[in-house]
This record gives C-alpha cells, sequence and structure tokens, in this order.
C-alpha cells in the first residue's frame, strides 16, 4: 500500500533528484519547491496540481524573504499538497511519485523557457506588476475559459524536455516516477509513452548533457512527425465538434420555428 502522507522527507528527495539528474541546469541556483500555502490565495492558478511561472522566484521574493528562505534567483514551483493526495489515491500511485512527478513536470517548464536569462536589474516587472500579471493568470484559470489549443503552453519543446527529466529520473530509481503524468494526452496529444518512446535513443544518447543543452540540438524527426500528426489530428476534430454543434443549433432552431 503507497504511503498516503506527504512528507517534508518528500521535498528534499525531489531537490536532491533534481540537483543529480540535471546537475549543470540548477547548479549554484536555489531550487523552492513551495507548498500551496506559501503562495498567497489570489496568485494561486485556478485547480492546479502545480505551476511554475517565469519569474515567479521574484514575484514570491516576499513571502521567501519572510520565512528566511530567499537565497537569489532560482527554480520557484508551487505545489499543492492536498492535491497531490488526491491524485495518489486516485492513481494508487505513491505520494512521493506523484510529488516527483509533478516537480519534474515545472522543472520542465523552467529549463524550456529559462527565465533565469533575465537578470534582476532587467526584469520587466516590478514585484507589483510581477503579482498583478500572476493574479489575472490565477482569475482566468478560474473561469476556466482558454482559446488556446490544450498544448499550447505544453508544445513538443516542453515534452522534450520532461521525457529527458523523466528518462534520467527513471534511471536513478524514482519512485513510480513515469505514472499518471500530467502530459500527453492530457493536453490533445498522443500519449507520454508514445512521446518517451521517440525521445528514447536522444535521451540515452545525451544523458550527460544539460538539459538546456538538449533543447539546443535539433528536434528529432520521429518526434516532429508525432506532434505535427497529433497536432493535423487535433484540429480536425475541432472543426468536426465544431460543425457537429453548428448543425445542432440550426436543427434547434428550425424545432422553434
Amino acid at each position: 500500500m503507497p504511503s498516503q502522507r506527504a512528507q517534508p522527507s518528500h521535498v528534499c528527495k525531489a531537490e536532491k533528484l533534481l540537483r543529480r539528474i540535471a546537475p549543470e541546469d540548477f547548479a549554484d541556483r536555489p531550487i523552492y519547491l513551495l507548498s500551496r500555502s506559501a503562495v498567497p490565495r489570489e496568485l494561486w492558478l485556478g485547480n492546479a496540481v502545480g505551476f511554475t511561472w517565469g519569474a515567479l522566484d521574484y514575484v514570491l521574493r516576499p513571502e521567501l524573504e519572510s520565512c528566511g528562505l530567499w537565497g537569489g534567483r532560482g527554480f520557484a514551483c508551487a505545489i499543492s499538497i492536498v492535491a497531490i493526495l488526491r491524485r495518489a489515491r486516485v492513481t494508487g500511485s505513491s505520494v512521493l511519485g506523484t510529488y516527483i512527478s509533478t516537480a519534474l513536470h515545472e522543472a520542465a517548464h523552467h529549463l524550456e523557457s529559462n527565465p533565469l536569462l533575465i537578470q534582476d536589474s532587467d526584469l520587466p516587472l516590478t514585484l507589483a506588476a510581477g503579482r498583478e500579471v500572476l493574479k489575472r493568470q490565477a482569475l482566468s484559470a478560474e473561469s476556466f475559459v482558454d482559446e488556446d489549443p490544450p498544448w499550447s503552453t505544453h508544445d513538443l519543446r516542453w515534452h522534450r524536455a520532461f521525457a529527458h527529466l523523466r528518462y534520467r529520473a527513471m534511471k536513478a530509481g524514482a519512485d513510480q516516477v513515469g505514472i499518471h503524468v500530467n502530459a500527453g494526452s492530457r493536453y490533445g496529444l498522443s500519449s507520454m509513452g508514445h512521446y518517451d518512446r521517440v525521445f528514447a535513443r536522444e535521451a540515452s544518447k545525451l544523458r550527460r548533457e544539460s538539459i538546456r543543452s538538449v533543447l539546443r540540438w535539433p528536434m528529432p524527426e520521429e518526434a516532429q512527425e508525432l506532434f505535427d500528426a497529433d497536432v493535423a489530428i487535433w484540429h480536425r476534430a475541432t472543426r468536426y465538434t465544431e460543425q457537429q454543434n453548428q448543425q445542432r443549433m440550426v436543427t434547434a432552431e428550425d424545432a422553434a420555428r
């Protein structure tokens, strides 16, 4: 029976794993794996299990400083322990495996967007402005209105980073890291297993490279073909659904006359 309690050690294990599998990417930088309670309520993104943002470390600097945790720019993400516990119960996964999977998911966002290229002095946002941007995103998430395709923030570049992190984590013996992750089919694409397979050879070959270095290599042709096919299928299905809905509306209007 997997453990159904979240423990402080999960945070430590997730941080140690990230530093082990991507040492260059996280070298000499803080990793802030925060609980939901550490994030002001108005900044939390809807029902998200976890989230990160390009300058989340900077935006949450006041909270980090008040807790004595601020150590400079680094990778910051927030993870809801309540949501982790719920997902672990539903999927039968361990709490640790679910927590680590979520941390890897958010780390992939951080590495593929590379927000640390923006220096403190060059940040286009003040703390107040940054918090306002995040607040608007939180309100948008609460409204459940999104006109962008489901993969818009989880595109092929993100899946590539995530696949490499997952490969390395599993090779390092991470607990159930491959189970029930938010990727692939969650965003209108093929399953993550398909993306793992198209990146497997590259993940093995480049396992000692930094993730940011990997992302500078040409995209594997097989991976690009899979993603392009997924996107085409999604658009065809969306057009068909829209046509069906329009036909139902016309039929309903005719019946009402």
